[in-house]
C-alpha cells in the first residue's frame, strides 16, 4: 500500500486540477493526503469527481487558506474521527487483512505566533486512540537546524517546541529518501530559502506493525511543496527454530 501526501497549494484553478490528476495518474497510490486545498467541502467534491477513481472526505478551508482532504480507491476503510481546517484524523482498514491503523493527515499553522496552536491540535490527538498511528502533513516547522538552507537562523526554542511534542506524543520521524528539502520559497539562488516542512511522523506500535515503511521525496513541480509518498511493507514473518543437540 502507499500513501501520497501532497500541499497542492490550492486546486481552485483548471492548470492545478490537471497537474494533480497527472499526478496521481503517475504514483498510482492507494490513498492520497492533499494539505491548503483553498475549498470548500462542496468545491473538493466536485474537483474529486474530475480525479476520477477515488472516495473522498475534505474539511473546509478558513477562508482562502488551509483544508485538508483524504482520497482513498476501493478496497481502503476509513472511518472518520475527527476533522478540521488543519487535520483530518481517520482509523484505516484494508493495509494487511483485518489490520487496523490510525492515519492523521496534519497542516500546521504557518505564522510564527500560531506555532502552539499545531502542538496543542497534536497533544489533544495524541489521547484520542492508541491504535498504531501515522502522522503525515506539512507540518510548517523543522525539528533541527540542518532541515534548513538559506535565510535567517531558525530560532532555537522553535525547535525545542517541535521536539517536545513528538517526544510528549511517542512520535518518531521516520526519515527519507531523495532531496532533503521539501519546500522553498521559489526565489533566485541569493534568496533561495529551502526547508523540510513535509515529514512522517509514526508510533512505536506502527513501527513493530509495519517495519520496513518508507517515505520518499518526490520531485519539485509547480508548487513550491514537493509530494512525499509512503510505502508500507509488511515484513515476512520470520520463524525462530531452536537448535536441537544429537
Amino acid at each position: 500500500m502507499s500513501l501520497l501526501c501532497y500541499n497542492c497549494r490550492g486546486l481552485g484553478n483548471d492548470p492545478a486540477v490537471v497537474r494533480l490528476r497527472g499526478l496521481l495518474q503517475r504514483e498510482n497510490a492507494d490513498m492520497v493526503i492533499l494539505m491548503e486545498t483553498k475549498l470548500s467541502g462542496e468545491e473538493m467534491r466536485k474537483v474529486i469527481v474530475r480525479l476520477g477513481g477515488y472516495e473522498e472526505v475534505g474539511t473546509d478551508s478558513i477562508g482562502r487558506s488551509a483544508g485538508v482532504a483524504l482520497l482513498w480507491k476501493e478496497g481502503v476503510e476509513v472511518d472518520v474521527i475527527s476533522t478540521s481546517a488543519h487535520h483530518l484524523d481517520v482509523f484505516v482498514k484494508g493495509l494487511f487483512g483485518v489490520d487496523v491503523w490510525r492515519l492523521t493527515g496534519f497542516y500546521g499553522w504557518a505564522r510564527h505566533e500560531d506555532k502552539w496552536r499545531s502542538w496543542q491540535l497534536l497533544r489533544e490527538l495524541h489521547t484520542m486512540s492508541n491504535l498504531p498511528w501515522v502522522v503525515i502533513g506539512d507540518f510548517n516547522e523543522i525539528l533541527f537546524e540542518h532541515e534548513k538552507s538559506g535565510g535567517n537562523t531558525r530560532e532555537q526554542s522553535v525547535m525545542d517546541a517541535f521536539r517536545e511534542v513528538t517526544d510528549e506524543c511517542s512520535l518518531i520521524d521516520i526519515g527519507y529518501n531523495g532531496n532533503p528539502f521539501t519546500w522553498w520559497n521559489m526565489r533566485g539562488e541569493y534568496e533561495a530559502v529551502f526547508e523540510r516542512l513535509d515529514r512522517a511522523l509514526v508510533t512505536p506500535p506502527f513501527l513493530e506493525y509495519c517495519p520496513t515503511i518508507m517515505l520518499k521525496h518526490l520531485e519539485f513541480d509547480k508548487s513550491n511543496h514537493v509530494p512525499i509518498k509512503l510505502e508500507l511493507y509488511k515484513a515476512p514473518r520470520t520463524v525462530k527454530t531452536k537448535k536441537i543437540k544429537v
